[in-house]
């Protein structure tokens, strides 16, 4: 499920201006991301998660995101996480307590999605290329790890190049594959800070349980 999590930045990441008739420089791209995201008008969308032992299906998932530059929401079936910068609440389906924690930057770098925005600038060969997803053209940016010990290994992401929006976002795990399929993305959402913390009057009765 962290894994899971923490590749749903790449929404973010694939949420880039290129322009249909030149082929863009991956770099610039996914610099723009970084921008768009510092903001702070926020990107919401639906997502549905599937992880694979080699080329197998193992387990999906589907849900709903938000985020905010470094805060996020993410929630499924099984779950719901809030982040709000520092603090994070983990609230899992069917319980009466919810946790909360200030994660360390290790931690962060599995469940956050904020952990994949500088990805790019950190060892790894960026490529881009025209391709078609779902009958619509689209723009296919991988990123290839340089060393062979470094993981993830390989990320490809394919954004709608009419639209500009996220379709899908693949990472690979050394021999395993996860896959994000990303739909209703919207910006501008006007998301504020409070938007990250967990909304304590929505969910009377629930025990908050400070762990660290």
């Amino acid at each position: 499920m962290k894994r899971i999590f923490s590749i749903i930045l790449l929404t973010a990441i694939s949420y880039i201006a290129c322009l249909a008739q030149d082929k863009p420089k991956p770099m610039e791209l996914l610099d723009k991301i970084c921008v768009l995201l510092s903001q702070g008008t926020g990107v919401s969308g639906q997502f549905t998660a599937t992880t694979f032992q080699g080329t197998v299906p193992q387990n999906t998932t589907s849900g709903f995101m938000k985020m905010m530059g470094q805060k996020y929401v993410l929630k499924t079936p099984d779950m719901t996480v809030w982040y709000d910068g520092k603090k994070q609440w983990t609230l899992i389906a069917g319980t009466d307590e919810v946790n909360v924690t200030v994660p360390t930057l290790a931690e962060l770098s599995q469940s956050s999605p904020s952990s994949y925005l500088t990805l790019y600038k950190q060892g790894y060969k960026l490529s881009v290329k025209g391709t078609t997803l779902r009958n619509r053209k689209a723009w296919e940016v991988t990123m290839k790890a340089k060393k062979n010990t470094q993981q993830p290994s390989q990320v490809i992401v394919t954004i709608d190049s009419q639209t500009n929006h996220p379709m899908c976002i693949r990472v690979k795990y050394r021999n395993d594959w996860s896959r994000i399929s990303i739909n209703n993305l919207r910006t501008n959402n006007k998301l504020k800070n409070q938007d990250f913390e967990f909304p304590a009057k929505e969910y009377p009765g629930v025990e908050i349980i400070n762990i660290n």
